[in-house]
């Protein structure tokens, strides 16, 4: 079939097509000019219908974006400034922190009585000092009223105070920053801490190591001569001498060997003996010599009348050099290689030792004495010693075995009285160098003073 018969019919389906599209034009409007469908003149005639949701969509989208990374951002300098505001908050808490525990307060401690009394007082190991009226130092020992004032205090300031007395066992107390209560005292220090009694426990260790090897010396076993005994018994021995000096017997044999026997016990005393040889008492030859010096005559002569005396030696120990020692308020002298007497002068390196003073007069522990020491440029240092303070040491077993015991009276016979047998000693140490820097403290503290005086004076005209 040829294709030209269908053409007419071609034709005339596309004019109805064309008819179709007009009336459809007219059903819609869309044969008018753009100003009467609605549209402004110059404006671009709206897209169709199906490109507007998908815009809204993107502007949506754009929008929750937008709002999303606004506040991301806000969050994150929310959180840096919360951080850096948290971060100064503890700068600050730690700068608060480090000066509260570096802050320095001020402390009044204060020893008001001890048992045994007189108890020695030290701090972080080192002795203390007080200052006495006549300007002199001496050691701190807890009396019925005994203060250390102007101790910088701080929050990590732990203290270590230790007490100590012949025949008692060492005693240490820490005083820590939340010990100390708030003063009451207007004017004075920050913090205060009281002590009202200090107690030490005794020793009762035997007074002889080996006791167990001896015999009953007095009839008592040695064992129970303990220290804390015979450091209570010294009173009674001492109150004793007078009358066992009625009782000596009178032959030249049994003085002696008394004296012998006080130069065993005593060593030191057989030192200051000068010029005389204690293993001359064993020969049949007078004593003393008669060229020997008149200080070792005396010496002889006392030890003879008191043979069963509490004696002792003192040693004297410094920092600085040429510290004179005075004795018993008289300057201490000793003899040189010439045979003259010039004043003990002790060095650091050098520690001076003396059993007598004066003319050949033994030391007696029973009495109470002094020493002063006085250093170059400093105050000087007074020891106050008293007969609770020596320390017994026991002779060789072989001297105690041997050891003649005193004749007692029957009212004043114990089984206690054993103390002569001890050789006691006592060491007198000084750092003048302490002395020294409390010095500088005092003379600054009492400089503010006056400076703070003058100025709360009302200026006159």
């Amino acid at each position: 079939m040829d294709s030209r018969d269908h053409e007419p019919q071609s034709r005339q389906e596309n004019e109805d097509i064309v008819a179709e599209h007009a009336q459809l034009r007219v059903m819609f409007g869309l044969d008018k000019p753009l100003s009467q469908r609605g549209c402004p003149v110059g404006e671009s005639a709206p897209r169709g219908p199906g490109a507007r949701p998908f815009l809204v969509v993107a502007v949506a989208i754009a929008v929750v974006a937008a709002s999303i990374a606004a506040w991301l951002w806000y969050g994150r300098c929310l959180d840096r400034q919360e951080e850096e505001l948290a971060m100064a908050k503890i700068r600050e808490q730690r700068e608060a922190e480090e000066a509260r525990r570096n802050r320095i307060e001020f402390g009044s401690i204060a020893f008001l009585d001890s048992v045994p009394p007189l108890v020695a007082i030290s701090m972080d190991g080192r002795p203390l000092y007080a200052r006495s009226k006549d300007g002199s130092y001496t050691e701190l020992r807890a009396r019925e009223s005994s203060w250390i004032h102007n101790l910088p205090i701080k929050e990590d300031t732990i203290l270590h105070f230790g007490f100590s007395a012949e025949g008692f066992k060492p005693l240490t107390r820490s005083v820590a920053y939340y010990d100390w209560l708030p003063s009451r005292t207007p004017g004075g220090a920050d913090l205060q801490k009281a002590f009202t009694k200090v107690y030490l426990e005794p020793d009762v260790s035997p007074r002889i190591p080996d006791c167990a090897q001896l015999p009953e010396l007095n009839g008592v076993s040695p064992c129970e001569w303990t220290v804390l005994r015979e450091i209570g018994f010294r009173t009674r021995y001492a109150e004793a001498l007078p009358a066992l000096s009625a009782v000596l017997p009178a032959d030249d044999k049994s003085r002696r060997a008394r004296l012998a026997q006080i130069f065993k016990i005593h060593p030191a005393l057989a030192v200051s003996a000068r010029g005389f040889d204690p293993a001359q008492l064993d020969q049949p030859r007078p004593y003393p010599p008669a060229d020997a010096p008149e200080a070792t005559r005396n010496l002889l002569r006392q030890l003879e009348a008191s043979p069963y005396g509490l004696y002792g030696s003192i040693t004297v120990q410094t920092d600085t050099p040429q510290t004179r020692v005075f004795f018993m308020s008289e300057p201490l002298m000793e003899f040189k290689a010439s045979g003259s007497m010039v004043q003990v002068q002790v060095q650091p390196d050098a520690p001076y030792t003396f059993s007598t003073y004066g003319q050949g007069r033994p030391i007696d522990i029973a009495e109470p004495m002094t020493v002063r020491l006085e250093a170059p440029g400093l105050p000087a240092y007074v020891a106050e010693i008293s007969p609770l303070q020596w320390h017994c040491q026991i002779p060789a077993l072989d001297v105690v075995r041997e050891a003649i015991a005193p004749v007692f009276p029957a009212d004043l016979a114990s089984p206690d009285f054993l103390h002569y047998l001890c050789d006691y000693s006592l060491t007198v140490s000084v750092r003048f160098e302490e002395i020294r820097a409390l010095e500088a403290e005092r003379q600054k503290a009492l400089q503010n003073a006056s400076e703070k005086s003058q100025e709360n004076e009302i200026p006159t005209k």
